[in-house]
């Protein structure tokens, strides 16, 4: 994931078809907001480092925004009927689209988080009401450790005739200790689709 400047996005987009793992993509150093752009525009963060008009203040340093990367084994949630094969799948939660803002907030640095994705029926699927959890972690790099989780909540309703529908999670302002422009090397930000097993928020 390339470098990022103060409260610029970026994020990664995954194949939307099939049952296919969703990944995050590297986006190039020169995209800002290009690559989800609409994801980009919802996550609106407000930084003491850019003035009223969303300019960047005079002699404020860029911030390398933390990277997104995605949770091992929260990738994707399957849910099935019966045994773990594809014809007993019932639905499928994957993660399509990431980003990222982030800035700084006096000694604290301020990131907020969005992930977009949708839920697939499988062959054992039905049409009907499906709850997403979308857990984001913040991982401290020095100590390597998780140092923050939350979990946030999205319903997803597919109508009979339909296949699959849309989820979009957008986190709080998450804020931590601002320790060098260079926040990429001081955090990493994680996201995954959670099946409430994961470890407790705090």
């Amino acid at each position: 994931m390339a470098l990022a400047a103060t409260l610029a996005a970026c994020g990664g987009k995954g194949p939307a078809s099939s049952f296919d793992s969703p990944s995050v993509q590297d986006v190039g150093s020169e995209s800002q907001n290009s690559f989800t752009p609409k994801l980009a525009s919802l996550l609106g963060l407000k930084s003491a480092s850019f003035d009223e008009h969303g300019n960047l203040r005079q002699n404020v340093v860029p911030i390398a925004c933390p990277e997104i990367v995605l949770l091992e084994g929260d990738a994707a949630k399957r849910v099935y009927a019966g045994g773990e094969a594809n014809n007993d799948l019932r639905y499928q939660i994957s993660i399509d689209d990431a980003a990222r803002e982030c800035g700084r907030n006096g000694d604290k640095l301020e990131i907020k988080v969005g992930m977009r994705g949708k839920v697939l029926l499988g062959p054992k699927g039905n049409p009907g009401t499906f709850n997403v959890q979308g857990r984001v972690a913040i991982f401290d790099e020095g100590e390597k450790q998780e140092i923050f989780s939350k979990t946030y909540h999205a319903t997803v309703t597919i109508p009979p005739g339909r296949t699959e529908g849309s989820y979009t999670l957008i986190s709080d302002v998450l804020q931590m200790p601002f320790h060098t422009e260079q926040a990429d090397q001081d955090y990493a930000v994680k996201i995954g689709v959670s099946d409430g097993s994961a470890k407790k928020e705090r």
